[in-house]
């Protein structure tokens, strides 16, 4: 259990004990297999709610742990006596049940559930087990399961997500990708999507026509970004493909949306980093922390 960025919940110092939002990762899974899963949980407390119900008229209050003053101990105590206190026969059933508590990362992809004994891959899990999942239930899907670096080249599209790749060919649905920014720009359906944990993560999704500021100001602000929040530069891309407006995007913490105006995952929108990610995309800056 530790901060969504990665940080030991000891390192947490606020200002003020009693006005804190701290978005924390839980790690859980299956005690009689391998594997983990992600929880997200935004723990806060009165004074925060109140502050920012002063600038809107409501709060949903799904994965939200409200406490009184900020404890790490306290935090830690109860969070673990919340996962642990949830039982069920297997990890098909608990991994909801737990979701009910914190954002899960595969919250939308029961689905592609594995057809085993139900746990998770792990780090990468998302892929992996859609992977195993089609390729049981495909037999024109072939390539090999160990080398996961090779599915860059499933399909005749260039460049794009190898994960909805897949999700494409397992349900007869059309996907078009681009190889590159300049590409994309020909097409006005055109979308770029931020996504780290090869697909189990989406980050943002941009329209190409609103982007301001060149490729490699785009790769910098997904490496940015996945530093934070995944840590893994080998499984982050951009993927330029052609969604529909309002259409959903495949992917892990809920997928994502092709929206007018540009989308930004709540998780991210919650850790202040919604405004700078634009500022990069509108060209108004270099990196997401500036410069």
């Amino acid at each position: 259990m530790w901060t969504i960025e990665g940080d030991d919940l000891d390192s947490i110092a606020p200002e003020q004990l009693t006005h804190i939002a701290q978005w924390i990762r839980v790690l859980a899974g299956p005690d009689d297999g391998p594997g983990e899963e992600s929880f997200d949980l935004l723990v806060c407390t009165p004074s925060w709610l109140a502050q920012e119900l002063s600038r809107g008229p409501a709060i949903v209050g799904r994965h939200h742990l409200i406490i009184e003053r900020w404890d790490a101990a306290r935090v830690r105590a109860v969070v673990t006596d919340l996962f642990t206190g949830e039982e069920a026969d297997d990890w098909q059933d608990l991994g909801p049940r737990l979701g009910r508590l914190g954002h899960w990362e595969f919250e939308d992809y029961r689905q592609f559930e594995d057809q085993g004994n139900g746990s998770s891959g792990g780090p990468g899990g998302l892929f992996r087990r859609l992977i195993r999942a089609l390729v049981d239930t495909r037999d024109d899907l072939t390539p090999s399961t160990s080398e996961w670096r090779s599915m860059d080249s499933l399909g005749d599209e260039p460049g794009g997500s190898p994960l909805r790749k897949l999700v494409a060919r397992a349900t007869d649905t059309p996907y078009r990708s681009f190889a590159s920014l300049a590409d994309a720009e020909q097409t006005p359906s055109s979308w770029v999507v931020f996504e780290g944990d090869d697909g189990g993560q989406i980050y943002a999704v941009f329209r190409v026509r609103d982007i301001e500021c060149s490729e490699g100001d785009l790769s910098q602000l997904l490496a940015d970004i996945d530093a934070l929040f995944w840590a893994d530069e080998t499984m982050a891309r951009l993927a330029f493909e052609a969604h529909e407006e309002g259409g959903s995007i495949p992917g892990g913490m809920g997928g994502g949306v092709a929206r007018s105006g540009g989308w930004v995952h709540p998780v991210l929108v919650a850790a202040s980093l919604e405004g700078p990610i634009r500022d990069v995309v509108a060209g108004r800056s270099k990196r997401l922390h500036g410069g």
